[in-house]
């Protein structure tokens, strides 16, 4: 049932474009990552408009966490990404994390890759989306190691020359090279110990209708892996029942959207003697 609506669409203060993620911090306010308007938005516990952060001129944040009053940001630019450490007050503390080498390389690959990080007791998980392994930093945001193997489903994604895709046809020839392979497109904490990347494929060229529709991931499996340095797999290509929304002490799972009825699913991991499964 829904009990309020809170701003409005536009650029202006307390107003939201293109909102990507969301954060709530003990104190009950409210943190809001725009692509398109002010780089983060805090609102209080009464949903009354406080502040706006921003980094750096024309870099975009794309997921936002609250941790031990800091604010963590995942943040795009022109030619790469990048996580940084802000203050309550939106103040720059550290940055950290660069893409690994292929992906300022290939040709087009920066266009699509997409860091996707989780806080895991006291460290920090960035996955960049097309390649393996997963990057590991402290809390400092320091190196600390890695860890993580593709799946057996994993298609890597094929090396294309500069200018591949260009000329007549281009978003067709855009799609069918997507299709062709598969890509990290979650990581999350569960319960402060296990670790869920979840993994999905692009949407095929019959689907496509507009270049929006390019870049929408479809999610089909979750790798679990116990421990964070060193960690182990203990389950591949587990089947996900929808798209994987927030992990906690439990794994909310979005099952149904209009038309029909908004649906989400709440499940645990059972590890059970011969077999994990969510429940």
């Amino acid at each position: 049932r829904l009990l309020s609506l809170y701003d409005r669409q536009g650029m202006g203060p307390g107003e939201l474009k293109q909102p990507i993620d969301v954060a709530i911090d003990p104190a009950g306010r409210v943190y809001v990552a725009d692509t398109r308007g002010p780089v983060v938005q805090r609102w209080g516990a009464t949903m009354a408009y406080d502040t706006a952060f921003g980094v750096r001129d024309g870099d975009i944040a794309y997921q936002v966490e609250v941790v031990d009053g800091r604010v963590l940001l995942g943040i795009r630019h022109a030619s790469g990404a990048y996580y940084v450490w802000l203050s309550e007050d939106g103040e720059v503390q550290g940055t950290f994390h660069e893409w690994p080498e292929v992906i300022l390389k290939e040709p087009y690959w920066r266009s699509v890759a997409v860091d996707r990080g989780a806080v895991c007791g006291n460290n920090v998980l960035v996955a960049t989306s097309m390649v393996y392994p997963v990057r590991v930093y402290d809390r400092q945001g320091r190196y600390v190691g890695d860890f993580g193997k593709p799946p057996a489903s994993w298609k890597p994604a094929p090396r294309l020359a500069a200018g591949e895709l260009a000329g007549p046809a281009q978003m067709k020839k855009l799609a069918d090279w997507l299709a062709r392979f598969t890509v990290i497109d979650g990581v999350e904490c569960y319960r402060g110990e296990v670790v869920l990347i979840a993994h999905g494929r692009f949407a095929s060229s019959a689907s496509v209708h507009h270049v929006g529709d390019l870049f929408q991931v479809t999610q089909y499996a979750v790798d679990i892996y116990r421990g964070v340095n060193g960690a182990a797999k203990v389950v591949e290509d587990l089947a996900l029942p929808g798209r994987l929304l927030a992990v906690d002490d439990r794994i909310y799972v979005l099952l149904a959207v209009p038309p029909d009825p908004w649906a989400i699913g709440i499940y645990e991991l059972d590890f059970g003697a011969t077999a994990t499964r969510m429940r």
